[in-house]
């Protein structure tokens, strides 16, 4: 359901394109966005500008700092939710990161 009403509001269509063509087979649908008025195909001056400032290893080192930075926020709350008891599912390194925060829910329906 949440494929079927996906519109990507920005974005380049041939990478929207491959996006959904790799998810049509367990979606069981194509998705057809490029109608629909929500979805626009251009970049705003200063995000090209921005792209291209950073699109270096100045980039990368800054890249690699957010992820530091965000990693130990992850980190922190999982810590500090854990210690009240509470058990989400949340998994967070270099491969994947999934938040599922409320347990709870998801033990019922096992």
């Amino acid at each position: 359901m949440l494929y079927e009403k996906l519109v990507p509001i920005v974005g380049d269509p041939n990478i929207i394109e491959r996006f959904f063509a790799a998810n049509r087979i367990w979606a069981g649908h194509s998705c057809v966005y490029r109608s629909d008025p929500r979805h626009r195909y251009r970049k705003a001056w200063i995000v090209r500008l921005i792209e291209r400032m950073f699109s270096n290893s100045l980039g990368d080192l800054f890249e690699s700092f957010m992820k530091d930075m965000q990693m130990r926020r992850i980190r922190q709350s999982i810590a500090s939710t854990i210690s009240t008891g509470y058990r989400p599912r949340i998994i967070a390194n270099e491969i994947e990161l999934e938040f599922h925060p409320d347990t709870k829910r998801i033990e019922i329906f096992e």
